[in-house]
């Protein structure tokens, strides 16, 4: 336990315990889940640097840019000083919709990763021990941080991941680099006044930043970790004081036990949640219960007269505009669609990267699919709705099935298998065509990542 402190100083009480832990002090799941996290994310990145226009155009500026070559621009290949390497990795992280998350929705393998590889890169000898034990340290503090809040973080106004995710990169960043208790302190107050991050970036259909906004997050936590090294010091009680964290962006509604009790004995990372689906995680329990529902019945899409969805409010606002969620004109819109989702599903019997590029996202079929969609709205719970999905045949037979947790998530989770076959079918994605023997080395490398004394062959594989 990491209590000494008094206990309005949980940012101190975090630190120590970000600081003090090691290795050796990490559970044997939560450095396998430490594992899958960097794999995972990985695929994703090189799978966006092919399938997200949008992350072109941050590459292009960090390239441009030019600086000291310290850090690798994955699959685009060159180097850059690691706080702009972490900008452009960072645009990769989350462009498809496909990273890990947890129920708070803080996104912690998108925001970690590409600080912890750019950190570490830049200090050219951290070992696979210690890149594990800055996710694990850095994930902990983080869904902590997020986990905090009480109530529905969106309610807020505020897009949590990036909000919340500063923290969990100046962690990760300041971990590798070394920093003691008072530097990881001053990292999380510098990074609070880089936080931000509001949900009006999801009322324009057209906008492109959403794919590429934890690019602003993955630099502005190495950024403070970086200044916090340099000797900068920050306000002492960034999370709980008067202007911090939880009174000024979210109004005091915060349960301050949930940042401290059972630190160091109980890993609440151990709870993430792994993507099976490229999509908004809000559509994940619908598209289990097609997937059930049409493989259970065999169901043939052309015979289909309805479909029908029970959801929460959550899940209304991924029915409406109704134009819109039908018919998406882009692989954004589609993916926080549930009509065209679970059209999806029950048309090709899984929903794949390759769902949203635009040749499948025209597809008569889906869209036929789509405009069948009813939904039905029941008063539902915070958080997540299940999933419940109706369907009715031209033949006048009906279907029922429900999927209560999305699979991913603790409650039904993926397994090492299932997270090694997802992160083949992104490498294949890769704008580096990466060879079978390269993808099958660079999976054994890191499943054996805390035997690996540095980082250099896993980054000549991926840049």
């Amino acid at each position: 336990m990491f209590s000494t402190q008094s206990k309005n100083d949980s940012t101190a009480i975090l630190t120590e315990f970000a600081s003090d832990t090691d290795y050796d002090a990490l559970p044997l799941n939560v450095v396998e889940i430490s594992k899958m996290i960097l794999l995972d994310t990985l695929g994703v990145m090189l799978a966006a640097t092919t399938l997200e226009k949008a992350v072109l155009s941050v590459v292009s500026l960090v390239k441009e840019a030019g600086g000291k070559p310290e850090s690798t621009l994955i699959g685009f290949g060159g180097k850059a000083p690691c706080w702009l390497a972490a900008f452009a990795n960072g645009a990769l992280s989350h462009a498809l919709d496909y990273s890990s998350s947890d129920d708070r929705g803080v996104g912690p393998g998108g925001v970690i990763v590409p600080s912890a590889l750019a950190m570490a890169e830049r200090m050219t000898n951290t070992s696979g021990k210690q890149l594990i034990t800055a996710i694990a340290v850095s994930n902990e503090v983080l869904m902590r941080i997020g986990g905090a809040i009480t109530g529905n973080p969106m309610d807020f106004g505020w897009v949590s991941p990036m909000l919340l995710g500063v923290f969990g990169s100046a962690v990760a960043a300041g971990k590798v680099a070394g920093l003691g208790n008072k530097g990881l302190a001053d990292a999380i107050g510098i990074a609070l006044h880089q936080a931000g991050g509001t949900w009006e970036m999801a009322e324009d259909p057209t906008s492109t930043f959403r794919a590429t906004r934890y690019s602003f997050v993955n630099k502005a936590g190495v950024l403070a970790a970086l200044m916090a090294e340099k000797g900068i010091s920050a306000a002492k009680n960034p999370l709980e004081g008067k202007n911090g964290l939880y009174h000024q962006y979210y109004q005091g509604h915060y349960d301050p036990s949930v940042l401290v009790n059972g630190l160091g004995s109980e890993f609440r990372c151990a709870n993430i949640s792994f993507k099976p689906y490229p999509s908004c995680r809000g559509t994940h329990t619908s598209i289990d219960a097609a997937l059930k529902l049409v493989k259970r019945y065999d169901i043939v899409p052309e015979e289909v007269e309805e479909i029908r969805l029970t959801v929460g409010p959550l899940g209304e606002k991924q029915c409406i505009p109704r134009e819109q969620r039908c018919q998406p004109q882009t692989s954004i819109e589609g993916k926080f669609s549930l009509p065209f989702t679970v059209a999806t599903a029950i048309a090709r019997r899984k929903v794949a990267l390759i769902d949203f590029s635009s040749s499948k996202m025209n597809d008569p079929l889906v869209l036929s699919l789509a405009r069948r969609v009813n939904y039905q709205v029941t008063q539902g719970l915070p958080g997540l709705d299940p999933g419940i999905v109706d369907v009715k045949l031209k033949n006048g037979r009906a279907f029922h099935e429900e999927a209560e947790f999305p699979s991913g998530s603790p409650k039904s989770p993926m397994s090492q298998a299932d997270l090694i076959e997802k992160f083949r079918d992104c490498a294949a994605y890769s704008v580096k065509p990466l060879s079978r023997s390269d993808v099958d080395a660079i999976i054994e490398y890191i499943g054996h990542l805390e035997h690996q004394t540095n980082l250099s062959e896993l980054i000549k594989w991926v840049s």
